[in-house]
């Protein structure tokens, strides 16, 4: 009975880490329909694909 409740419960862990972990990848995905707005400081971390022109821009 002890075997099977901790397996119960540790399959439950899974499912929740497993769920949370999902639901902040999709937080944190940003996608191309994203519309880029004027702002105060823009912070260029790298320069590969025109950021630092598009930054310019926003500024």
């Amino acid at each position: 009975m002890m075997k099977t409740t901790k397996q119960a419960v540790l399959i439950i862990l899974t499912l929740l880490m497993l769920f949370s972990s999902f639901v902040l990848m999709e937080s944190l995905q940003t996608t191309k329909s994203d519309v880029p707005i004027k702002s105060d400081v823009i912070v260029v971390l790298n320069g590969d694909s025109g950021r630092i022109e598009e930054a310019a821009e926003l500024y």
